[in-house]
């Protein structure tokens, strides 16, 4: 299923980047508006978010695991424990209203000792907390911890 995704994605990409040009690869045109200047591996990572969005109709849901870690690179070591003890408390929020608040709460809290964790946590609240916006039954609304399978 993951080789699907990939391909499926990969030729979305693909299509994108001939567009923007105004012709395919190796492709001989008036049209064109400008060249491909060299191969490169674009991963999907960098462009998934839209292509999810527009093919599936989908949002783009960041686990918590990820974040932690993005977040308390901004941090130094020592303060690790704090930091994360503060945005754990989002997390623990019943609903998006409190979840959303508690996150703005913490942001500007800890932006004022870590710009740049602050900027962070503006740029990311949006996918950090779009679980609260399921549906309490919806299997998902179990706060998403990671991507990962893990296999025992």
């Amino acid at each position: 299923m993951r080789t699907i995704a990939e391909n499926a994605l990969q030729l979305i990409m693909e299509a994108d980047v001939d567009r923007l040009i105004g012709a395919g690869r190796h492709e001989r045109s008036g049209d064109r508006a400008t060249w491909r200047n060299g191969y490169r591996d674009r991963s999907l990572d960098t462009r998934a978010k839209g292509a999810i969005t527009r093919v599936m109709g989908a949002t783009w849901q960041r686990c918590r695991v990820h974040f932690m870690r993005n977040a308390l690179s901004y941090v130094p070591k020592g303060q690790n424990t704090m930091v994360a003890a503060a945005i754990r408390q989002v997390f623990l929020q019943p609903d998006q209203k409190s979840a959303t608040q508690v996150w703005r709460q913490a942001a500007d809290q800890l932006r004022t000792r870590w710009p740049k964790l602050g900027n962070c946590m503006d740029e990311v609240e949006t996918d950090a907390l779009d679980y609260t916006g399921f549906p309490t039954q919806h299997p998902q609304r179990g706060k998403p911890t990671s991507t990962r399978v893990t296999s025992r």
